[in-house]
């Protein structure tokens, strides 16, 4: 998973408070599997529902899957950059993704990131 953002930020002393939206992109597999079953009676009869020639057993199984697929979505997040000295930075940030679904299939990851910095 990857993530392209834009960010922007205010300097307020030795912090900058930041946030930040982008596009994400991940690459990854899927499987969803379910299963309907239950009894059928013809003609309709009291239930319980004994065996019999009246009473019919049925089951529906369904799947789906990819492997390989590209999910595609958003991030957003902020953080918080402090100046240790004029060269050194701590910075932690907050981000959410959340892509697209697929086959009702919702993904979201959330990540808390920390740091240390140098600019020169």
């Amino acid at each position: 998973m990857g993530s392209l953002r834009a960010r922007a930020g205010w300097i307020l002393g030795d912090f900058l408070p930041y946030g930040f939206a982008g596009f994400a992109i991940g690459h990854g597999s899927y499987a969803v599997g379910t299963l309907v079953s239950g009894q059928q009676a013809t003609p309709p009869t009291t239930l319980p529902c004994a065996p019999s020639p009246t009473c019919v057993d049925f089951s529906f199984p369904n799947s789906a899957g990819g492997s390989g697929v590209f999910f595609y979505g958003f991030s957003v997040g902020g953080g918080l950059d402090v100046a240790l000295t004029p060269n050194f930075f701590l910075r932690g940030e907050y981000e959410y993704v959340q892509f697209a679904p697929i086959s009702n299939i919702t993904a979201s990851i959330s990540t808390v990131r920390g740091g240390l910095g140098f600019k020169f």
